[in-house]
């Protein structure tokens, strides 16, 4: 088997955005069969174990994916050294990741600009409700659907269509 590839999703609170994103990701991972990549999610703010936030479980199962045994976990060195590539949900949080671990910065982008322009931000719905959430997760999952043959082949991966 071939070495995992590591894609890190990170976001504030690891509560809502990167939550999805992982969720997102992981499900079109499983859909393609590949075995060679495996994700993780965490947050800046030091939060540690609180489960998703509701409306994230509610509009993730609203679109068949299953997040409520998600724990939340604050974002530290170790999990910048092993992705390979790091996602965050805003530039902001971006370019405070690239200032603080400046040897890891080839690999942060946003994950709306990944391997192309900066991107915009990710709206974060925390405070608001369902609705917000749901645009939220279809701008991630269109960002993922954009990005995933890009990261198969940065992978090294060759089975994605």
């Amino acid at each position: 088997m071939d070495k995992i590839f590591n894609v890190l999703f990170v976001c504030l609170g690891n509560r809502v955005r990167s939550v999805m994103a992982k969720a997102i990701f992981d499900n079109k991972l499983r859909e393609s069969g590949t075995d060679n990549i495996a994700t993780d999610s965490a947050g800046l703010i030091r939060l540690s174990g609180a489960k998703a936030a509701g409306n994230t479980i509610k509009i993730c199962a609203a679109h068949g994916l299953d997040v409520q045994d998600h724990r939340s976990q604050p974002l530290d060195g170790s999990h910048l050294f092993q992705a390979n590539i790091i996602l965050t949900m805003e530039a902001e949080q971006s370019e405070y990741l690239k200032s603080v671990y400046k040897e890891q910065s080839e690999k942060i982008h946003t994950l709306t600009g990944y391997k192309g322009e900066i991107g915009s931000d990710i709206h974060d719905p925390f405070t608001e409700g369902e609705g917000e959430y749901d645009k939220v997760f279809l701008e991630i999952e269109s960002n993922i659907t954009r990005i995933m043959p890009l990261i198969f082949a940065e992978s090294g991966n060759t089975e994605i269509e």
